[in-house]
């Protein structure tokens, strides 16, 4: 004889095992020095579904935990911001997603001067050439990074 089932209960189903995510902490370094309004940046504030706030406060279930660094939208200023980018472009800072907002320009057009910029080189006191710092994080290493946590993200 079948085992006696409550009322109401006979379609209910055991809710499904949850996986633990395959990184535990992703970093998003958001670059919006390139050739743009921050636009991409402002409209990420108006998102619900999810939210940036469910995103970043670990709302979501499986996702894990996120790290934003956008000029637009993070509390550090200066150097306090910066570090997150240096410790990317040194390898400190590991997954990592960069997200450039905007056009890239061609530095090599111009006579001097730059088209945009982000920081300050540490080593030369200068501000932070933009076509230099996309060279620095476009290594096949941290491409690699990127790559595995997007395959591992799809798993």
């Amino acid at each position: 004889m079948a085992e006696a089932v409550p009322q109401g209960r006979s379609s209910q189903q055991k809710p499904p095992v949850r996986k633990a995510p395959a990184v535990s902490d992703v970093h998003i370094v958001w670059l919006t020095a390139g050739l743009s309004c921050d636009g991409d940046s402002v409209s990420v504030t108006a998102a619900e579904q999810p939210s940036i706030e469910d995103v970043v406060m670990g709302a979501i279930p499986g996702l894990p935990k996120v790290h934003l660094h956008n000029p637009v939208l993070a509390f550090e200023v200066g150097d306090d911001f910066m570090k997150f980018f240096y410790d990317a472009e040194q390898g400190k800072l590991d997954p990592f997603v960069l997200v450039v907002e905007g056009s890239i320009p061609n530095e090599n057009i111009k006579r001097e001067g730059y088209w945009a910029a982000q920081g300050t080189d540490p080593k030369t006191g200068q501000p932070g050439n933009f076509i230099q710092v996309d060279t620095k994080f476009s290594s096949e290493v941290n491409l690699a990074k990127v790559r595995d946590l997007t395959n591992a993200r799809l798993r």
